[in-house]
C-alpha cells in the first residue's frame, strides 16, 4: 500500500486521486501524507514524523510499538525499576505489575496468577491458583465420594493388591467413585506413547476375554473401565504440551507399579466443566467440529437441542419416572445358565477382527464416549497404531468372542451396560433422557445385528415395519391409506392411532430375555450380559439403575423391544382389524366395535409385559361421513380426528389435500427453515453449507415426496423450496436474485456436483419420481414377491392416484441408447433424477446465446471431478488430505465457480489494475472488469503462476503418501539449456503441469480446446527435448538422491473451472491405484481424494493484500471477494497433506 501511495506522491503530487478510486483501494492519508491501508491506526506507520510521535517507555526512554504487548519489553526491566513506575503511566501503556514483580497485560490483572509463573508466592498469597484451588477441587472431589471409606481404607492397607484382592461389591463401589470425578482425558495421546497405551489396551482385554467367573470378569471391567479417568487424564490448568507428555508418563509408571492409591489422590478434578447452555460462540465451534469430522447428525441436533439441563431434585425425579425399577428384579435372571453358556459347544463369532476394526474406525471421532471416557478418537488412535494396534484387534475380538459364547455374570454384566446420562432440554422446558452406553458395547451390538440379517426381519412380519424393512415408513403409510380406501368388509371402517407411553424404557427385561432366548439363540448370551441385571445409568455424582426396557443407544434395543411388542400383537390377528406398526407408533384399522375390542384386550395383555398406552394421545380417526357419534363408548375418552386432518409417522393420511390434510407439511416446512436460518448465521460459512445440503433441507421432507401426490402438494414444496435456497444464497455469499436466470432457477443451483451444480435438490423437481419410486417400493414391501412380479397393491394404488404416469410425463425422452427402460426408472428414483437432470444440464450446455467466457465456464464445471472440492467441507481430512479454507475463500471460490459478479463490481468499469511489476516497477493499467477475469490472467500478477504452484504441490504431496519417490522441479543435467522441462517427478514419470484459461487465445468455442492446444504445446516440447538426445533427459543426482531418469512424460494441464485433460487421466489413475494400496482403501476412494486435491488449487483464489511482489499485513483486503478483479490476486497457499504440520491439519 505505501508503493502505491509513493507512486501517487511521486506522479501526482498535487492532485487527490477520485474518491472512487481511493476507496476501492481501500487507503487512507496517514498523519504524515503517506497512502497508508484505511483500517491501519496512525501509530502503525514507520516513518520519521510518526516514531517521534510515538510514546516513550518510562523506564529507559525506548519508542514504544503499542500494536503489539509490551509485556517481553517490560519483563527486560528489573522489578524495582517498573515498581517506581505509576501504576497508571503502566496501564496506559497496556501493562500492570503483580504484587511479586511479574509484568502482565492490564486485562490479567483481574484472574488468578498462575503459580508456576510467579516471582514470590508469598507475596501473591490468594491471588495463585493451582496451589490452593487444586487442593480445594481435590476435597471437593473426596466429598463427592461420600461412603466409600472402606474402599480407601482397603486402597491404603494392600495398594498393590487392591484389584486382585477386593471383593466384587468394592470394586463395583471403586468404580462408581472414581467414574464419579469430573476430569479431562486425552483425546489423543501423544503419538510416541500411542502405541504404550495401546498395549494396556490390549493387555487389559485379554485379562477380560479369559475371565471365568463373576469376579475375575468385575476385576477386570474395573481396570479397564478406569484407566482413562486415572491414567489418560489431564493435568490441571494450561500446561505445555511436553509437560501434559511428562504428566501421562508419571502416571503410566504409576498404574504399571499399582499405585493406585496415588493416582485416585492425585487425579486432576475440574468441577467447571461446562454444563447448561452452549454460548453462541461455543455452538459455532462445536458444530463446526462435527461437520470437520463428517459427523453431519450430531451437528444438526446440536443446534436443534436447547442446552442441558442442571442436575436437581426435580430433574432427578423426572428422570427416575422415565426409567422406572422393576418391582422383582430377581425376575431378570431367567434362565441364567441356559443354551450359550458352554463355549465348548458354541460355534464361532460371524466375524472377524478386521470387521471390528473397520467398524469402530467408521463411528466419527466428535462421537460422545461412554462413561469410562474411552472415547472413538482415542480408540482410533490405538487401533492405528503400527505392531500394537494388531494386538488390540486381536483382543478385541477374543473379547466378543467370549460375549457371545458364555457373556458375562451379575455385576460384570452391569458393569458393561452401564451408560452415562445426559437430561436434555426440551423446547417446552422438558427433560429428555439420552443414554449414551460404551463404544465397544455399541460396536459388538451392531456386528451381532448385522450378523443376525434377514432373520431378525422376518421374525417380526408381518405387522412391523419400523427394522429392517426396506420402505418400511412408505409402506406404513400405504397399508393405513389402502385399509382405510378399500375396507375388506361392508361395515364402515374406522382408525386408530396407538401411542405407547414410554415403551422402550418400560417394555420387561423378563420377557425379553425369554423371547431371545427361544428365538434367537446365538444371541442369548450377549443379550443376557447385558440385561439379566439392572443398568447403572451415571449422571455426574448421581447413579440412577434401570431394570426395565432397552437402553436407547443399543443397537439391538429396536429389535429388542419389536420382539416383546409382536408376541402381545400376535395374540389380535384377526382379518377384521388390520394393523400397522413402525416401532412403538401403530394404526389400527377395523369397524369401531372392533377397535374397542382390540385396545381393551391390548391394554390388558400389554400390562403384563411392562406396555401400557397412552390415551391421552392415542386418537380414533374418524373416515367417510362418520362422526363423533360413532365412537363407540370403550373409546369416547380418546381423542377424536377427522381422516382430513390425522397424520402418522409426521405424514397427512389423506393423499388427496383435502381440508387441513396439508398442515402437518407446512408445520414441518416451518420447522426446517427456521433451523435453515439459524444454520445459515454460523460464521463457518463452508460448514454452514454442507449442513444445509446434507442435513438441515430437502431431506428432511424427503420422507413426504416419497408418500405423498407431487401435485397435491408442489405448491407447499416451492415455497419451501425458495425459502431455503434463500438460506443457502446467504451461507455462500450470494443476494436470493443470485439464483434466478429471469423467473427461473438457474441450473447451477438444481443440478448436482456432478453435472456442474451446487448438488442442492429441489424437491419440486424429484418430487414426481419420489411419489412414484416410494409407490413401487410399498407396495413390494407390502405383498412379499418376487422382484419379476407386479405387486397387486400398487396397480390399485396407481388406479387411484395415478403415479407412474405423473412421472412418465415429466420424464424427458432417452438421451442415450443404454438408458433403463420406464420400468426400471419409475422403481429408481435415483435413475429418474439422473435422467432429468441430464436432459437439463444438455439444454444448459447447448444455449447458443451464451458468451465464450460463460460456453467455458459450464462445459469447465460440468466436467467429471471439477467440482470434486465442493463434495465435502475441505478440512475433512482423507487418508490424510484435507485443506481448510477460511470463509471468505470459500465464498469466493464459489462465485467464481458460478460466474457471479464481485461486491465490488461498481468499481470494475471504472478503474484500471493497479498491478506493479516486482522487476520493472511499471503498472499494468488494463481495465478491470466485473467477473475478475483479468484479475485470473494479469501478466504482473501472481494468480497464474500460484495457480500452477498449488496443483504442482498437490500431485506431489498426494504421490509421496502414495510411497512414491517424487523430486519436485528436478534439475535436467545434460542439456545447453537452463530450462526445466518437468515440474514434479513422480517415480520414472515426469509431470508438466499447467492451469489455462479456457478462452485463451487461439482457443476455439468447444469444450476443453484450450487445454488441447496446452497440451499438444507441451508434447510437442518434450519431443523436441528427447529429441536432442537420444533416451530421456538425466536427472541432476544432486536433486534428490533417489531420483532416476525419468522415462515417460505426461502433461497435467487443467482449467481455471477444474476441468482436466483426457491425456493425463491414464497417468491419474494408476497415481489413484497406487495410493489405494499404499493407505488400503475401497475401490475410487483414492480417486475421489486425488481429484479433490487437484480441483481446489486449480479454481479456488484467495484475496491477498499485496501487489505482485510488495507484501504487507493482511488486514485491509480480507472482507474482499477474490473475485473482485481490482488487483492481481495472490493464491492459496499450498494443499495441506501429510506433509503439514499436526497443529494445522
Amino acid at each position: 500500500m505505501a508503493h502505491v501511495g509513493r507512486h501517487w506522491g511521486r506522479e501526482h503530487p498535487t492532485i487527490m486521486p477520485p474518491a472512487d478510486v481511493w476507496g476501492a483501494l481501500e487507503l487512507r492519508r496517514n498523519k504524515c501524507g503517506l497512502a497508508v491501508p484505511r483500517t491501519q491506526a496512525d501509530s502503525a506507520c514507520q516513518c520519521g514524523p510518526c516514531t517521534t510521535a510515538k510514546p516513550k517507555c518510562p523506564v529507559c526512554d525506548t519508542r514504544l510499538d503499542l500494536r503489539s504487548s509490551q509485556v517481553r519489553h517490560f519483563s527486560r526491566h528489573s522489578a524495582a525499576q517498573v515498581r517506581a513506575v505509576p501504576p497508571a503511566v503502566l496501564r496506559t501503556l497496556g501493562v500492570g505489575q503483580r504484587a511479586c514483580g511479574k509484568i502482565c497485560e492490564v486485562n490479567s490483572l483481574n484472574h488468578p496468577h498462575a503459580i508456576s509463573r510467579c516471582l514470590d508466592p508469598v507475596l501473591c498469597g490468594s491471588g495463585l491458583t493451582h496451589a490452593q484451588t487444586l487442593a480445594v477441587r481435590r476435597n471437593r472431589a473426596a466429598d463427592d465420594l461420600t461412603g466409600l471409606d472402606d474402599v480407601f481404607a482397603q486402597l491404603r492397607n494392600s495398594p498393590s493388591e487392591f484389584f486382585g484382592a477386593a471383593s466384587t461389591h468394592t470394586l463395583v463401589r471403586f468404580v462408581d467413585a472414581v467414574l464419579a470425578m469430573q476430569v479431562r482425558t486425552w483425546k489423543r495421546v501423544p503419538q510416541r506413547l500411542s502405541a504404550t497405551v495401546a498395549l494396556e489396551l490390549a493387555a487389559m482385554l485379554e485379562d477380560l476375554a479369559r475371565a471365568p467367573s463373576e469376579l475375575e470378569q468385575v476385576r477386570a471391567l474395573s481396570r479397564l473401565w478406569t484407566f482413562p479417568t486415572l491414567v489418560l487424564c489431564l493435568p490441571p490448568g494450561r500446561q505445555p504440551s511436553r509437560a501434559r507428555a511428562a504428566f501421562l508418563v508419571d502416571r503410566l509408571h504409576k498404574w504399571r507399579a499399582d499405585s493406585i492409591t496415588e493416582l485416585v489422590s492425585a487425579v486432576p478434578v475440574d468441577a467447571a466443566l461446562p454444563t447448561g447452555t452452549l454460548t453462541p460462540d461455543l455452538l459455532a465451534k462445536q458444530v463446526q467440529k462435527h461437520m470437520r469430522a463428517h459427523h453431519i447428525g450430531a451437528a444438526a441436533r446440536l443446534l436443534e437441542s436447547s442446552g442441558i439441563h442442571q442436575v436437581t431434585d426435580d430433574v432427578l425425579a423426572k428422570l427416575r419416572a422415565l426409567h422406572p425399577s422393576a418391582a422383582d428384579t430377581s425376575s431378570l435372571r431367567h434362565d441364567a445358565h441356559g443354551p450359550g453358556q458352554d463355549s465348548a459347544s458354541a460355534a464361532d463369532v460371524p466375524w472377524e477382527g478386521d470387521d471390528i476394526r473397520q467398524l469402530i474406525l467408521a463411528i466419527p471421532h466428535t462421537s460422545g464416549s461412554g462413561p469410562s471416557r474411552w472415547s472413538a478418537s482415542l480408540l482410533h488412535q490405538v487401533l492405528q497404531t503400527e505392531v500394537a494396534g494388531s494386538k488390540v484387534q486381536v483382543a478385541l475380538l477374543r473379547v466378543s468372542q467370549a460375549l457371545v459364547r458364555r457373556g458375562f455374570e451379575g455385576q460384570a454384566g452391569a458393569l458393561w451396560n452401564h451408560a452415562r446420562l445426559i437430561p436434555l432440554r426440551k423446547k417446552d422446558g422438558g427433560v429428555r433422557p439420552i443414554a449414551v452406553g460404551e463404544v465397544l458395547r455399541r460396536a459388538l451390538g451392531k456386528l451381532a445385528l448385522r450378523c443376525l440379517g434377514q432373520a431378525a426381519v422376518d421374525s417380526l412380519l408381518p405387522l412391523q415395519f419400523g427394522v429392517g424393512r426396506k420402505s418400511g415408513l412408505e409402506a406404513a403409510i400405504m397399508g393405513t391409506r389402502m385399509a382405510v380406501l378399500e375396507p375388506t368388509q361392508s361395515e364402515p371402517v374406522a382408525a386408530l392411532k396407538v401411542d405407547l407411553a414410554n415403551a422402550f424404557n418400560t417394555v420387561s427385561r423378563h420377557t425379553l430375555l425369554r423371547l431371545v432366548h427361544a428365538r434367537f439363540p446365538e444371541l442369548w448370551p450377549l443379550v443376557r450380559s447385558t440385561y439379566s441385571t439392572p443398568s447403572p445409568l451415571r449422571l455426574g455424582t448421581q447413579m440412577l439403575y434401570s431394570a426395565r426396557g432397552v437402553q436407547q443407544g443399543d443397537p439391538l434395543g429396536p429389535l429388542l423391544f419389536s420382539l416383546v411388542l409382536q408376541n402381545v400383537l400376535a395374540q389380535f390377528s384377526a382379518p377384521q382389524v388390520h394393523q400397522v406398526w413402525y416401532l412403538d407408533d401403530g394404526c389400527v384399522v377395523g369397524t369401531p366395535a372392533h377397535l374397542a375390542a382390540f385396545l381393551l384386550a391390548f391394554e390388558h395383555d400389554a400390562q403384563a409385559h411392562g406396555l401400557a398406552i397412552n390415551r391421552a394421545k392415542t386418537e380414533f380417526i374418524l373416515t367417510g361421513t362418520m362422526t363423533r357419534s360413532d365412537v363407540p363408548d370403550g373409546l369416547q375418552d380418546l381423542l377424536v380426528t377427522s381422516w382430513s386432518e390425522a397424520e402418522l409417522l409426521g405424514v397427512p393420511l389423506d393423499a388427496t389435500g383435502a381440508g387441513r390434510a396439508l398442515a402437518p407439511i407446512a408445520r414441518l416446512s416451518r420447522k426446517v427453515l427456521d433451523l435453515a436460518r439459524t444454520v445459515s448465521e454460523l460464521p463457518c460459512s463452508e460448514e454452514a453449507f454442507h449442513l444445509l445440503r446434507g442435513s438441515v433441507g430437502p431431506r428432511r421432507l424427503a420422507h413426504l415426496t416419497r408418500t405423498m401426490p407431487a401435485d397435491v402438494i408442489r405448491a407447499e414444496l416451492a415455497s419451501f423450496d425458495e425459502g431455503w435456497r434463500h438460506c443457502v444464497a446467504r451461507t455462500v455469499g450470494t443476494a436470493p436474485a443470485d439464483c434466478l436466470d429471469g423467473t427461473d432457477v438457474r441450473p447451477e443451483w438444481r443440478l448436482p456436483l456432478s453435472m456442474g451444480g451446487l448438488g442442492l435438490t429441489a424437491l419440486t423437481d424429484v418430487a414426481p419420481f419420489a411419489f412414484a419410486a416410494g409407490s413401487r417400493a410399498a407396495a413390494r414391501a407390502l405383498d412379499q414377491v418376487p422382484d419379476d412380479v407386479v405387486p397387486p397393491t400398487l396397480v390399485r394404488w396407481d388406479a387411484r392416484f395415478h403415479s407412474d404416469q405423473a412421472a412418465l410425463a415429466c420424464l424427458p425422452a432417452p438421451v442415450a441408447a443404454d438408458d433403463a427402460p420406464p420400468g426400471t426408472l419409475l422403481s429408481s428414483q435415483t435413475q429418474s433424477c439422473r435422467r432429468f437432470f441430464r436432459k437439463m444440464q444438455t439444454d444448459w450446455l447447448s444455449d447458443q446465446g451464451t458468451t465464450t467466457w460463460e460456453f467455458h465456464r459450464r462445459h469447465g464445471i460440468s466436467a467429471p471431478f471439477a467440482l470434486a472440492w465442493l463434495s465435502m467441507p475441505s478440512a475433512i481430512p482423507l487418508a490424510g488430505h484435507a485443506t481448510r479454507m477460511r470463509p471468505h475463500v470459500w465464498q469466493a471460490a464459489v462465485r467464481h465457480m458460478l460466474g457471479l459478479p464481485t461486491r465490488l463490481a461498481q468499481f470494475a468499469s471504472q478503474t484500471r489494475c493497479p498491478a506493479i511489476s516486482a522487476t520493472t516497477g511499471a503498472i499494468c493499467g488494463e481495465r478491470l472488469d466485473a467477473l475478475g477475469r483479468h484479475a485470473l490472467a494479469c501478466v504482473f500478477g501472481p494468480s497464474r503462476y500460484g495457480r500452477h504452484e498449488r496443483v504442482a504441490e498437490a500431485l506431489r504431496d498426494f504421490a509421496h503418501a502414495a510411497g512414491l519417490v517424487t523430486v519436485r522441479e528436478p534439475a535436467v543435467c545434460d542439456t545447453s539449456t537452463a530450462r526445466r522441462p518437468y515440474d514434479v517427478l513422480i517415480g520414472t514419470t515426469g509431470v508438466d503441469v499447467s492451469v489455462v484459461l479456457p478462452d485463451k487465445a487461439g482457443a476455439r468455442r468447444t469444450p476443453g480446446s484450450a487445454i488441447r492446444i496446452k497440451t499438444a504445446a507441451k508434447l510437442s516440447a518434450y519431443t523436441s527435448l528427447v529429441s536432442a538426445r537420444p533416451g530421456p533427459p538425466a536427472v541432476s543426482a544432486t536433486a534428490h538422491s533417489a531420483a532416476v531418469a525419468p522415462t515417460s512424460f505426461c502433461p497435467l494441464v487443467l482449467d481455471i473451472f477444474g476441468r482436466l485433460g483426457d491425456d493425463a487421466r491414464p497417468f491419474l489413475a494408476s497415481l489413484a491405484g497406487s495410493f489405494q494400496m499404499a493407505k488400503q482403501l475401497r475401490r475410487g476412494q483414492a480417486s475421489m481424494i486425488l481429484h479433490r486435491a487437484l480441483s481446489w488449487p486449480s479454481s479456488g483464489r484467495q484475496p491477498r493484500p499485496c501487489f505482485c511482489g510488495i507484501r504487507h499485513p493482511p488486514s485491509p483486503w480480507r472482507d474482499c471477494n477474490g473475485s473482485s478483479g481490482l488487483r492481481s490476486l495472490a493464491p492459496t497457499p499450498c494443499l495441506s497433506t501429510l506433509a503439514t504440520a499436526p497443529g494445522q491439519r
